[in-house]
């Protein structure tokens, strides 16, 4: 019987190339005779030749019975047996995740058989965040950036023959809503935001530190009441539009509510006096705020006063803007500067209450 002989010249793994070749010599009618150059060789895979493929080795891509026939000048061909390669192909857990148009964060299981492995996205807005390639089983985390066109996108995380599909909806037709106004008043906080053309419904969100943002309600109207919250507390709320496919739109400004209940309120140019008391308890409003914000509480330069004065409204007013930015709010648009030396009025506290909550 003739028979060729195989030599597996290089270790497999997922991602690599598996080379099989024929050794120097095979039996020809019962003598062991160098393979002639003028000899012609065909790879077989499965039954089938292979297209191309007659040099004295072979680069192996996928896993079959592999067999190579060795055809003489003479016309004498002789075909080996078989070799059976199996390629390991990674496992990923799950297959695909779909995300709306503001993106986010996925991850899949990977297992890989002890192959070395190495992921790839095809899409820029698919980020792999790590790890990227390796030698055992892994969880592979990746970021998905905001699609902000008209039409949903797809794209594949490649690990050798496995492929993850990501998905990601089109954008709304809707921006996000120009303004959020929370405002504290009878042990609630009511919140009104612009309406949006397209939108199915609202989602209002709510923290109590910046970042720490948690869904309070879902609804079809553009206001609601918090009516959860306790006293001498600081919230923070922001609002999105939802169309009817449940695709989120972005975010409006965020708004802040201190659950503060001030005395004589609301203050009144040329009826209300103002008080020492006023002071003080906008001054710890203001540190509320500050406290929510992680920056503690502000020491102001004149701790016990015994006269209102300018300066010290404008330190209230510098500290809760600190805090304010640390929210990711705007300034507060005061419709008069304090100046240095200005007379006081109830006008300006009443807008510094206004501005926390």
């Amino acid at each position: 019987m003739h028979n060729i002989r195989f030599d597996e010249r290089h270790a497999r793994s997922c991602t690599d190339n598996f080379r099989i070749g024929l050794d120097a010599t095979l039996q020809r009618c019962k003598r062991d005779l160098d393979i002639d150059r003028n000899d012609r060789l065909q790879w077989i895979r499965d039954g089938a030749d292979l297209s191309g493929q007659t040099a004295a080795s072979l680069v192996v891509t996928q896993p079959g019975s592999y067999q190579v026939r060795v055809t003489t000048p003479a016309g004498c061909a002789l075909t080996s047996g078989l070799l059976s390669v199996t390629t390991p192909i990674p496992s990923i857990s799950p297959s695909s995740q779909s995300f709306g148009a503001n993106g986010g964060q996925g991850s899949f299981l990977l297992k890989v058989q002890g192959c070395s492995w190495a992921a790839s996205s095809s899409a820029d807005w698919v980020t792999i965040t790590g790890p990227t390639s390796g030698t055992t089983d892994a969880t592979v985390s990746f970021l998905v950036g905001t699609n902000v066109s008209a039409t949903a996108r797809s794209a594949a995380i490649s690990v050798g023959q496995s492929t993850f599909t990501v998905s990601q909806a089109a954008a709304p037709p809707f921006g996000a809503p120009s303004f959020l106004i929370a405002t504290f008043a009878a042990g609630v906080v009511n919140i009104s935001w612009e309406v949006r053309a397209g939108a199915a419904r609202y989602e209002i969100y709510r923290a109590t530190a910046p970042g720490n943002f948690n869904s309070i309600g879902l609804v079809t109207t553009i206001s609601i009441q918090d009516s959860t919250v306790v006293s001498d507390a600081c919230y923070a709320y922001r609002v999105r539009a939802i169309d009817g496919n449940g695709n989120p739109g972005p975010w409006s400004p965020i708004d802040i509510s201190t659950t503060v209940s001030f005395a004589d309120d609301p203050l009144l140019p040329r009826i209300t006096t103002i008080k020492l008391q006023h002071l003080t308890q906008i001054r710890d409003a203001v540190n509320i705020v500050r406290r929510a914000a992680g920056l503690g509480s502000q020491s102001f330069s004149d701790p016990s006063p015994t006269i209102i004065k300018a300066s010290q409204l404008r330190e209230v007013r510098s500290a809760l803007e600190t805090a304010r930015a640390a929210f990711g709010i705007a300034p507060f648009p005061y419709r008069a500067v304090i100046s240095e030396g200005a007379t006081i009025n109830a006008s300006d506290f009443q807008e510094t209450r206004d501005a926390l909550r």
